[in-house]
């Protein structure tokens, strides 16, 4: 029997060495390895390093024992050449707020939500300013404020003379959720503006690049879609399968293909592509058996193939997924001609192929989510020596991709959904079939033959308006998805070779273990706070608060950051904030007053998962909110937590009225002051409540109106923190206001420099705070210090 399970173990590794071993070199990884290195880096190194890095590489790839490792060199080289190339064509600092005019052309598909328009905007080669001495990026994302009814009638192609308030590119650090420095970076971005006027040029004189063809072509399919479908016949849906545009698609759709776990079914990968190149395989083949031009059917119908898929990728914008699918095909179909190669060796081609083109794709989700996708297929296929009923390969390989969510998708939703296998089961086969090549048809000729462009285009509508309901129907069962808190990055690491372990296919020994190395990332950490410790989360929402309170076991939310066209802060960064640390119900939502940049986000996150209490303050309009008195409270595992305003018989502003609470335990003392002034502020300091601090949020941003000596010599706190947008259009924090903190003995610091601060509050006081930006610090993000000269 011993021996028989040899021999069977030892042909289980013949096979999965013939069927993947075989394919799959070392070359390819250690390309990968050397892109990925670079963005690990702190910062972008000096010039000793890439030169040294290079001629080790060089070495190394003169001997066979290290050429491994040299190919790995080169990667990195390559690649912090790429970034330092992108590193220089950033705005500097020293001229934001600047206003220029410049002339240029837009450069991509607008994207539009309501009240805003944003889009590439690519300034001409010699600008034009009236600043003097700026020197302009090569891309700008410029954003443009509008009316509802009135829309800038901007299209791909045109050339515009802007004015545009310039910044950096800088966004929002936080500990999970978007990085949108990396997103800006990786799409080339080396500024941000804001259109304060503009004036339409002609074209006369300047040739269209042949990379704005495919924006120009998407942007006519979009307007089509625009003109013929209503706004109930989920024209965002339409659009995302046809051109790659997600920005007409509401929150609520957006949201439930995420807790389904099918969202991948709008990106333009495989499916897409596939169908594409299938019709044009199908066309090219037919004319040929009908020229007989000696040239083999089916050598013809592969590169109709190649064409068709190159083709639809580059009209929905060439994203790293539609790139995996074109190069695979490509490859693939190299092989077929050829008669030569293997999946493997198609899989490892398109992946370098997309690296060396774009090293900086390492950067983007769509690569990871792309390629280890179909690694997972290939993994789960390859190395069985008879094929199972299709009926039960299927649901392996479905079960299979549900797993592999874990390692790849929970780091970037946060979440996993349990629903997604039955999600997918559905879902899959109707969009195949029926809802994705309607829509591709309708979009290829919704611009030659209208009438039959309509009819496509309303009957995939009308499909997905079929698979909608059902799918929220598995949304919105109660254990639909499961909130992963955040891990390091070696927590996923290890999930991905759970995954891949116990996907192996019989017989390979103790499958079962590889359950044990997801653990991790679906457990998280635990920050083992003892009664009476705090920890106080201040979040990065641009110019607005949101502040998470976390004790032993409960969590209070004070504010929720603000609300802009087509989104707020409590959706994109509040609500991933609290799943990363693991929260799925908050026990109190304080809501310090009506205005926007603090309770913008409230119906956000209160959609998102249960709040057992609301509070609010002046001009709080959210269902069931408790008014804000002094003296209410509440005690959560020996933490106090107690309003101190607004006074009862103060005739307030909507800032003056603002909740004001002390939070109290055995580490320290917090005071949240939400926007409240000078009247707020005195009756505090009339009704004698405690104001003594350690940490104290500063009210109203650091503004003028705000932050009295008063307040300031009674509450005398070791930090003052200062919840504002960098570089705000009203200068929070002001000058005098930070000095006057700093007279007192107080240490400032703010969300604008540090991104998201974390201050912790145990038993042997308050611990200095941990910033995210530096915490965080990459090639593409300035870090700049904790605390303010």
């Amino acid at each position: 029997m011993k021996d028989d399970r040899g021999h069977e173990a030892a042909g289980f590794a013949g096979t999965w060495r013939d069927r993947c071993g075989a394919e799959v070199n070392r070359w390819p990884l250690a390309i990968v390895a050397g892109c990925l290195a670079a963005p690990l880096l702190p910062n972008l190194p000096g010039p000793p390093l890439p030169g040294l890095s290079l001629i080790l590489a060089l070495v190394a790839c003169t001997f066979r024992r290290t050429r491994v490792l040299g190919v790995a060199g080169l990667a990195f080289c390559w690649t912090l050449a790429q970034y330092a190339e992108r590193s220089a064509d950033r705005l500097d600092g020293e001229h934001a707020r600047s206003v220029v005019r410049v002339s240029g052309t837009i450069a991509s598909l607008p994207d539009r939500y309501p009240e805003l328009v944003r889009f590439r905007f690519e300034p001409d080669a010699e600008p034009e300013t009236d600043a003097g001495g700026i020197r302009l990026p090569t891309a700008i994302r410029a954003s443009w404020y509008h009316e509802p009814e009135a829309p800038p009638p901007v299209a791909p192609g045109q050339r515009w003379q802007l004015d545009l308030r310039l910044q950096p590119p800088w966004g929002a650090v936080n500990c999970h959720g978007a990085d949108p420095e990396r997103r800006l970076f990786a799409a080339g971005y080396g500024a941000l503006g804001t259109v304060r006027g503009a004036t339409r040029l002609a074209d006369t004189g300047h040739e269209h690049p042949a990379s704005l063809f495919a924006a120009t072509l998407r942007d006519a399919v979009a307007h089509a879609i625009d003109r013929n479908l209503p706004a109930e016949a989920a024209p965002g849906v339409v659009r995302a399968l046809a051109i790659a545009d997600r920005s007409t698609l509401d929150e609520t759709t957006r949201q439930l293909l995420v807790d389904t776990g099918t969202a991948h079914l709008l990106a333009i990968s495989g499916l897409h592509v596939g169908l594409a190149a299938g019709l044009g395989a199908l066309l090219a083949g037919s004319a040929a058996r009908r020229l007989r031009t000696g040239v083999p059917v089916a050598d013809v119908a592969a590169a109709g193939a190649l064409a068709a898929a190159v083709a639809y990728a580059g009209v929905a914008g060439w994203p790293v997924s539609a790139r995996r699918a074109a190069l695979m095909l490509g490859a693939g179909l190299l092989c077929l001609v050829t008669r030569r190669g293997a999946p493997g060796a198609v899989f490892a081609l398109a992946l370098v192929l997309v690296l060396a083109a774009d090293p900086l794709a390492v950067l983007d989700p769509g690569l990871w989510l792309s390629f280890g996708a179909v690694a997972i297929i290939g993994w789960v296929l390859a190395g069985r020596v008879a094929a199972p009923p299709r009926a039960r390969a299927v649901l392996r390989l479905q079960a299979a991709l549900s797993l592999a969510m874990v390692s790849l998708a929970a780091p970037w939703f946060g979440q996993v959904s349990l629903v997604s296998p039955v999600a997918n089961l559905l879902a899959v086969p109707w969009f195949s079939l029926v809802v994705v090549p309607t829509t591709l048809a309708g979009a290829a000729v919704i611009n030659l033959w209208g009438p039959a462009g309509e009819i496509l285009l309303q009957l995939a509508a009308r499909a997905t308006a079929v698979a909608l309901p059902a799918l929220e129907w598995l949304g919105g069962l109660p254990w639909a998805a499961l909130p992963v808190p955040a891990t390091p990055g070696w927590a996923s690491v290890c999930a991905a070779a759970g995954v891949a372990w116990l996907c192996l296919p019989r017989p390979a020994p103790g499958r079962w273990l590889g359950a044990c190395l997801l653990a991790p990332v679906l457990v998280g950490g635990n920050d083992g706070m003892a009664r009476g410790e705090f920890e106080i989360l201040v979040l990065d929402v641009g110019q607005g608060l949101s502040t998470v309170i976390r004790t032993a076991r409960h969590t209070v939310l004070f504010d929720a950051g603000p609300r802009w066209p087509g989104g707020d802060a409590g959706r994109s960064t509040v609500v991933p904030a609290l799943r990363a640390l693991g929260v799925q119900r908050l026990d109190v939502l304080v809501l310090s007053h009506g205005d926007s940049d603090h309770a913008g986000g409230g119906g956000s996150v209160a959609s998102a998962m249960a709040v057992d209490r609301i509070y609010g303050g002046e001009g709080v309009a959210a269902g069931g909110a408790i008014p804000c008195r002094r003296g209410d409270g509440w005690e959560a595992d020996g933490v106090a937590f107690r309003f101190l305003g607004p006074g009862p018989g103060v005739q307030a502003s909507r800032n003056d009225g603002s909740c004001v609470l002390r939070v109290a335990g055995a580490g320290g003392r917090v005071l949240f002051t939400g926007d409240v002034e000078a009247r707020g502020e005195a009756d505090l300091l009339e009704a004698g409540e405690p104001l003594a601090s350690d940490l104290v949020l500063a009210p109203h941003h650091g503004s003028r109106s705000s932050s009295g000596s008063g307040l300031v010599s009674v509450t005398r706190p070791a930090w003052i923190v200062f919840a504002a947008g960098w570089n705000n259009r009203w200068g929070f924090p002001h000058r005098e206001v930070v000095g006057r903190w700093q007279q007192a003995g107080a240490l400032p610091a703010g969300t604008d420099r540090s991104g998201a601060l974390r201050f912790r509050f145990s038993r042997s006081g308050p611990r200095p705070p941990e910033s995210w930006r530096q915490r965080t610090c990459r090639a593409w993000r300035d870090c700049g210090p904790v605390a303010r000269p």
